[in-house]
């Protein structure tokens, strides 16, 4: 998956279904579920949630670049609720 890393960990990247992205802060990962089409990231396909990452289909596009930003400026060592 192409990704970008922040301290040498991944916080967004480009997936198969939309741009996955790793939301730590409970607002900002409340509103990008909200989104049309967007859900848990399951790599796995077998119900393995990751469930602080979300899917944020193609058709929410104009929403990337934001969402993009909150990820970068997140803590990303807050370990998943």
């Amino acid at each position: 998956m192409p990704c970008v890393k922040r301290a040498g960990k991944v916080v967004f990247g480009l997936s198969r279904t939309g741009m996955v992205f790793k939301l730590t802060d409970p607002n900002v990962h409340v509103r990008a579920l909200a989104l049309p089409g967007a859900h848990l990231f399951d790599p796995s396909g077998r119900g393995e949630v990751f469930r602080q990452w979300v899917v944020v289909p193609p058709a929410q596009g104009g929403e990337w670049e934001a969402l993009a930003y909150e990820a970068l400026g997140q803590d990303h060592g807050v370990p998943p609720g």
